[in-house]
């Protein structure tokens, strides 16, 4: 899904800046941008989410991370001209045993099932990490789901180096692969870390209870690149979307010096 953003800023009546922020100035209340240099602040909500570590060796030349979905859309649909187009089933690998590899890994099987198209594919987990965050009745059912699909699941398959038609582990044999996608664990822009915010060892803001930072008063975060403290939860966008009125809700709270609401996510079941 892509959203025309500044045509909704200018029906909303919010004025729109593209540009990239590369620092803050909280003593000052000022944002510094890349290209159009500062811009002040009364209140300022950090919504950016996470961006990809694609720190290990060959994965920037012969993978390609889910996030940004911008970038990983086209080479999604580029992996399915190559199936149709291949005369033996191509090897299909995802990194990441979260619930986006596992979201991931289950949307490819759907759609390659749906086109009648045949793929060996492959779950890549470190240790025996499926859904660690997660009750062991939602795992198993993970599991069965999986093995429904006729997927492989990798476990203590901790990837090491990424080659062009193989992943490398730290231990054990080597995986040939096709198609390389991983969804692992991002971290924060690294500016952040520079602000002076208290961030956890991700470099993610640390909120409280109402999306505000630890650090300061003025300062909320949302989505990834929020870390809640009183109410941890991994980051997925099931609880991202309703952070969004307890946050519209709270800055309009600050700004009127009235009580802030509390953010309850949803338990995991």
């Amino acid at each position: 899904m892509h959203i025309d953003l500044r045509r909704l800023c200018n029906w909303a009546g919010v004025r729109f800046i593209e540009d990239k922020v590369v620092g803050i100035d909280r003593e000052m209340q000022r944002l510094t941008l890349q290209a159009r240099g500062q811009l002040e602040y009364d209140l300022l909500s950090l919504d950016i989410g996470s961006t990809p570590d694609s720190s290990l060796p060959g994965q920037e030349a012969y993978a390609e991370t889910v996030k940004p979905i911008d970038r990983f859309y086209p080479h999604f649909l580029s992996m399915i001209e190559r199936c149709r187009g291949s005369d033996s089933p191509l090897s299909i690998a995802v990194v990441g045993g979260g619930a986006g590899g596992v979201e991931v890994i289950l949307a490819l099987a759907h759609r390659l099932r749906g086109e009648r198209i045949e793929a060996r594919l492959h779950l890549m987990v470190r240790d025996q990490g499926l859904l660690v965050d997660y009750p062991p009745a939602v795992i198993a059912a993970a599991e069965m789901a999986l093995a429904a699909a006729d997927i492989t699941l990798h476990s203590h398959f901790d990837v090491a180096e990424v080659k062009e038609t193989a992943l490398i582990p730290r231990e054990g044999e080597q995986l040939a692969v096709d198609e390389i996608f991983f969804c692992t664990h991002a971290k924060a822009a690294g500016w952040v870390s520079d602000t002076g915010l208290d961030v956890d060892k991700g470099g993610f803001v640390r909120v409280n209870r109402h999306l505000q930072s630890l650090t300061d008063a003025n300062i909320f975060a949302a989505g990834d690149i929020a870390a809640m403290v009183d109410t941890p939860r991994p980051k997925a966008g099931v609880f991202a979307v309703r952070q969004g009125p307890v946050l519209f809700e709270n800055l309009r709270r600050r700004l009127m010096e009235q009580p802030l609401k509390s953010f309850r996510p949803q338990t995991i079941s």
